[in-house]
């Protein structure tokens, strides 16, 4: 999250294993500006369909004491197995959507040997480089030996 200065620390299956947010933590949110660590999700209290997950907390909103903090993951159908993205946060609900190959009803798009493909720059924005894989082929990259040739590809082995 650029906008708060907050950055997010998930794990779906199991605990997050960040200390400061406690040994059920499954989503994690550190404050840059306070240097301060929040569970937002517990891994004990998640409930799943198929696209959507949610992680409850036992620790009320500021706003609205009777509800409790949570998150929540929506599952889009997407051309890569993906990560999750950060869309927008409340003061209880903090919302991730998950573009991946894995919530699409038919097998529309395989991933195959697939690793994450994306950057983050100096101001821990996320960048997506899936643009740049060679589905096959590669890249010539200009070498200035004369008698060798370098070829990459991006995220991927290179076919």
């Amino acid at each position: 999250d650029t906008k708060n200065n907050m950055i997010y620390k998930i794990s779906i299956c199991g605990n997050v294993d960040v200390a400061h947010c406690g040994p059920l933590s499954a989503i994690c949110m550190y404050d840059l500006k306070t240097s301060t660590y929040h569970s937002v999700g517990d891994s004990s209290s998640k409930t799943v369909t198929r696209s959507l997950l949610e992680f409850n907390t036992t620790e009320s909103c500021k706003q609205s004491p009777n509800h409790r903090i949570q998150s929540s993951i929506t599952f889009l159908c997407g051309k890569t197995l993906g990560t999750p993205e950060f869309v927008t946060a409340t003061d209880c609900v903090h919302y991730f959507e998950w573009r991946t190959t894995a919530a699409c009803k038919k097998e529309t798009f395989k991933a195959n040997k697939e690793v994450p493909c994306y950057a983050f720059d100096g101001e821990l924005k996320k960048h997506d480089l899936n643009p740049l894989i060679k589905i096959s082929g590669a890249y010539l990259v200009d070498d200035s030996d004369p008698d060798t040739s370098l070829f990459i590809n991006v995220c991927r082995d290179i076919d």
